[in-house]
């Protein structure tokens, strides 16, 4: 249990502190690689499905629901084809 809250926190946190881009765009220090993972460069598709911290979380959440094997795995890159193919092999009465 206090592990999925660390998890979440630590998630939350990093996407409030605001991305890169909008450091960059008011002039504010910002770091070059990822909040969460420092494994890549901060992007909106690292965030959501190429971090390992995001990935973690989506396969929580969709442990809970019974979809674990449509969790985005570590070679996705891009947000939208995952969640094109996510829903591709999620059985159509759970859609």
């Amino acid at each position: 249990q206090t592990e999925r809250v660390n998890l979440f926190h630590d998630f939350h946190l990093a996407c409030c502190q605001g991305s890169l881009l909008d450091h960059q765009r008011r002039g504010l220090p910002h770091p070059a690689r990822c909040p969460l993972c420092d494994q890549d460069e901060e992007s909106i598709q690292h965030l959501l499905v190429s971090c390992m911290f995001a990935c973690q979380v989506w396969t929580k959440i969709l442990q809970r629901l019974g979809l674990v094997t449509v969790a985005p795995q570590p070679s996705v890159t891009q947000f939208s084809s995952w969640l094109c193919l996510a829903l591709k092999n999620i059985p159509k009465e759970m859609r």
